[in-house]
């Protein structure tokens, strides 16, 4: 996959994982499902860093 693919499936799984954790979702999630969504994102925010670290490097 392209970087460009990538850095916008990590940006979109992101928006839709805060939607799940954030004050407009329609029920709570268990904590160990949300603490799981955490460390998903965490690793996706983390690979868009280094994708946009290296870009400006290039």
């Amino acid at each position: 996959m392209t970087d460009n693919k990538q850095v916008k499936e990590d940006l979109l799984v992101i928006q839709k994982g805060l939607f799940k954790i954030g004050r407009h979702r329609v029920v709570a999630l268990p904590a160990h499902t949300t603490w799981d969504l955490i460390d998903d994102l965490e690793v996706r925010i983390a690979r868009l860093i280094e994708v946009l670290e290296v870009s400006e490097i290039s």
